[in-house]
């Protein structure tokens, strides 16, 4: 028990950003934080929001595809719904493109339509492109048009 508490403590303090001295000005979407929780409400893991891909479903896990410290593609599994991830961000960079993923558009570099729908390619090549299936198309080109616009 004293472990665990030293612990969260210790996850705590890394997330506050607050009372980082620096000479560089921190962008404000650098300091966006996405934590995630697990079915139990017991926070997981927290990333940048810069730093995140995607989120991909697998029944009820879902894996977090994002940038580790030195740079490299890492996965994070944890027991929660698709669902309750999205409804938790709304109104952010997140966005659902399919039954099984939520996109971070900040990473989209190419919105593609194919013969079947559309795909968003990443700016990352190790990623394969997501489909973007017709129940969330319309929301997704919403979204890519107002994010792109705003990133100009």
């Amino acid at each position: 028990m004293y472990f665990a508490i030293i612990d969260k403590n210790n996850i705590i303090r890394l997330m506050n950003y607050d009372n980082v001295v620096s000479d560089e000005v921190i962008p404000k979407k650098d300091m966006e934080r996405i934590s995630l929780s697990d079915n139990s409400g017991v926070m997981k893991l927290s990333v940048s929001a810069s730093n995140l891909y995607f989120i991909e479903s697998d029944d009820n896990y879902i894996i977090v595809w994002y940038l580790d410290s030195k740079g490299e593609l890492t996965k994070y599994m944890l027991r929660c719904r698709l669902k309750t991830v999205e409804d938790s961000f709304k109104g952010s960079s997140l966005v659902r493109c399919h039954r099984q993923y939520i996109v971070n558009m900040a990473k989209v570099k190419v919105l593609r339509k194919e013969r079947d729908g559309y795909e968003l390619e990443l700016d990352n090549d190790k990623i394969k492109p997501i489909a973007v299936t017709k129940t969330y198309s319309e929301n997704v080109l919403n979204q890519f048009s107002k994010f792109k616009k705003a990133q100009e």
